[in-house]
């Protein structure tokens, strides 16, 4: 099994499903339940190169996540998680530089796909 950097769940409480699916193949999870304790876990560990986000968070909706890293020169990849995953959602993120969606309830099989597609975009940018 290789060895993943841990991936940032931020929003009210960790998803215990996203951290089961992640753990169960190798990828470990850190927890921010703000915006700003993101950010703040980013600066300290700069390591995190996927971050996983509830659509809204206790401070506002999940594109004010982005913002904090306009100034990033390998700013991490956002996946937004949502029960009301639809086109609009998924249109919206992209435009916004996030990364992909993510339906609930969670699929197995596309969690672990997407995080690993991220990290390999992350990985080996264009």
């Amino acid at each position: 099994m290789e060895n993943f950097l841990p991936v940032l769940q931020v929003g009210a409480e960790p998803h215990p499903e996203i951290h089961r699916i992640l753990k169960d193949n190798g990828w470990p999870t850190e927890h921010a339940p703000t915006i700003e304790q993101s950010l703040l876990a980013i600066q300290k560990k700069p390591f995190f190169l996927v971050i996983i986000t509830a659509r809204q968070l206790p401070c506002g909706p999940w594109h004010k996540l982005l913002d904090g890293f306009r100034d990033m020169a390998a700013p991490p990849l956002v996946i937004v998680t949502d029960h009301l995953a639809d086109d609009r959602l998924w249109a919206d993120v992209l435009n916004r530089g996030g990364y992909d969606v993510l339906a609930q309830p969670l699929d197995k099989r596309e969690v672990s796909r997407v995080v690993r597609q991220a990290w390999l975009q992350w990985n080996n940018p264009r």
